[in-house]
């Protein structure tokens, strides 16, 4: 989190208060495109795999993409909705360390994304 010191009764700092403010503006308008974050959460995702379900179920991280600026919003498709909360800490401080994006909160979605062959059993099952 950006921060500067500023003195109301000296006067002193307070040259730096504007310019921080416009860059955490900045920040907060910032977009990253897909394929540049997905190769961030493959390389994160190898060196901290995400930890399992309380059930013991792997979770596998699927992909990631920008749904909004303003503020950064991310949706993160998973095999499961359980991802412990403090790995989608580490996963926000890590964005927020990789693509400048300190002072500006984060937000990550998780969705499951669907098996495409549950349906398809179903279906042969019905008929």
């Amino acid at each position: 989190m950006p921060s500067i010191v500023v003195s109301a009764l000296y006067g002193t700092g307070t040259d730096a208060v504007f310019p921080l403010a416009l860059t955490v503006f900045d920040r907060w308008r910032t977009r990253v495109s897909t394929g540049i974050l997905n190769r961030w959460l493959d390389a994160v995702t190898f060196r901290h795999p995400p930890p399992r379900t309380s059930s013991g179920k792997e979770v596998k991280l699927k992909y990631l993409t920008q749904t909004k600026a303003r503020p950064p919003s991310f949706v993160l498709f998973s095999n499961s909705k359980e991802i412990d909360k403090t790995y989608l800490r580490f996963l926000s401080s890590c964005l927020q360390e990789e693509f400048d994006l300190n002072g500006v909160p984060i937000r990550i979605f998780v969705r499951v994304s669907e098996n495409p062959y549950t349906v398809v059993l179903s279906e042969r099952n019905h008929s």
